[in-house]
Order: C-alpha cells, then structure tokens, then sequence
C-alpha cells in the first residue's frame, strides 16, 4: 500500500533539547524524536491508527539529548527502510537502539555510542495518504 502524507514542511517538526515534538491533524500526526543508545525506538498510534516511518537516521548526527561532546558528527547511515520494514502498518512497534541489525549497519567507529533518530506517522486507516520525503 502507498503511503502519502498530503503535507508540507515535514521536516519542520524538531526535537530541541531532546523533547520530542508532535504535530497532529484531522488525517493523524507526526512524531519526531531521538532514541539514545541505552533506550527503545517506541512508537504508539491510538485506535484506528497506523504507524508509517518518515525517517530514521542511526550514528552520531548532531549534539543533543543523547550527545553532549563533539567527538564523531557526521558518522550516520540511513535505516529508514530497515525501520519501515520492521514498524509499517503496524499500530505499535519498539525496536532496542542497540539491536543487531541496526549495530550491523556500522555507521561509526567501533566503540562509538551511536543513537537514532527518527520521525513517524500515525495515520487514520481510512484517509487516502501520500508520504512527502522532502
């Protein structure tokens, strides 16, 4: 099934200081947020939801919540697809951060600490949706 999120500005939603952010509308609502080594990538849609993953990058991609010393920026790989294959369609899904088949992507350095980030929607199951990758 094609996903589409008739929306601009996807991008626009943050996490500042580590808070993660939600921007809702009548077609559901999107969730941006950083999961650090020692933490679960969780996600939740409410009843008559599904989850869709926008973007999912795994490295050390900038200072925040989960990094506080600039030692390896920039070492990051996409698992976008990894995170679609394993969340899609589902109406919950967690995954650990430290997870084999994420730590197999080797991004960084070994010895590294590495951490996600990742946005998600949760879409009304009945509206017709079109996912705008900007």
């Amino acid at each position: 099934m094609d996903y589409q999120l008739p929306m601009l500005g996807i991008f626009l939603i943050m996490c500042l200081d580590g808070t993660c952010q939600t921007i809702s509308h009548e077609w559901g609502s999107v969730t941006s947020g950083e999961y650090c080594d020692y933490e679960n990538f969780s996600a939740q849609c409410k009843s008559g939801y599904t989850l869709q993953v926008v973007q999912a990058l795994y490295g050390q991609m900038e200072l925040g919540k989960c990094l506080k010393v600039d030692a390896y920026l920039g070492c990051q790989t996409d698992v976008t697809e990894i995170m679609r294959q394993k969340c899609n369609s589902h109406n919950r899904c967690e995954m650990d951060v430290r997870d084999k088949i994420l730590r197999d992507t080797q991004p960084c350095e070994i010895g590294v600490l590495v951490y996600m980030n990742a946005t998600f929607a949760c879409i009304k199951e009945n509206v017709h949706r079109t996912i705008i990758i900007l």
